[in-house]
C-alpha cells in the first residue's frame, strides 16, 4: 500500500492500483524465478517492481483526465541545511499527504527519480518523455515541495509561538 500511494492522488487510486497490482501478480507468478539465493528478498523486489509498474500503467491510462495543477507559484529557495530543518519536523503521512499535492505528472517523476533511484534518462523512457522534461517537471515538483515544506514548518513556529 505505502508504494502505491506514493503513486496515487489518494486512497482509492492506491486500492486501485494495490488491485491490479496483485492481479498481475497472481497471473504470472508462476513465471518467478528467484535471482539469488535469498528468496524472501528477491520476491519482495519484484512484487516492488511489478507494483510500482501498475503505478505508471494506472497513470497512463489515466494521464488525460488528470486535473493538473498550477505550480507557477512564487517558490523561494530553499537551502540543503533548511531541507533537514523543515523535514525534521514532519510526519511521513504529512509528508505523504504534500506529496500528493503534485499534479500526477510532477509526482510520478519525483517519485521515479528520488524515491526509487532511477536516472532522468530512465525516467523519460520508462514514461515516454524526454530526459529534459523528467528533468524540468522534477525541479518543478521539488520546488513546489520545498515552498510547502517552508509554509508547513513557519506554520508549526506560529503554532508554537
Amino acid at each position: 500500500m505505502s508504494i502505491c500511494f506514493k503513486y496515487s492522488n489518494d486512497k482509492e487510486d492506491a486500492v486501485e492500483i494495490i488491485n491490479d497490482g496483485f492481479l498481475k501478480i497472481f497471473r504470472e507468478i508462476y513465471n518467478y524465478k528467484p535471482l539469488s539465493a535469498d528468496i524472501a528478498f528477491g520476491f519482495t523486489s519484484w512484487l516492488r517492481r511489478i507494483m510500482i509498474n501498475t503505478a505508471i500503467d494506472h497513470y497512463r491510462k489515466n494521464k488525460n483526465n488528470a486535473v493538473f495543477k498550477d505550480l507557477n507559484e512564487e517558490h523561494t529557495n530553499v537551502t540543503v541545511g533548511e531541507e533537514k530543518d523543515m523535514l525534521a519536523n514532519i510526519s511521513y503521512n504529512e509528508l505523504i499527504k504534500i506529496v500528493q499535492e503534485l499534479s500526477p505528472a510532477y509526482r510520478i517523476v519525483f517519485n521515479l527519480y528520488a524515491i526509487e533511484g532511477m536516472t532522468h534518462k530512465e525516467v523519460g523512457k520508462q514514461l515516454n518523455i524526454t530526459e529534459g522534461t523528467s528533468k524540468s517537471n522534477f525541479a518543478k515538483a521539488r520546488a513546489f515541495l520545498q515552498n510547502k515544506l517552508l509554509q508547513k514548518s513557519t506554520k508549526k513556529e506560529i503554532n508554537a509561538w
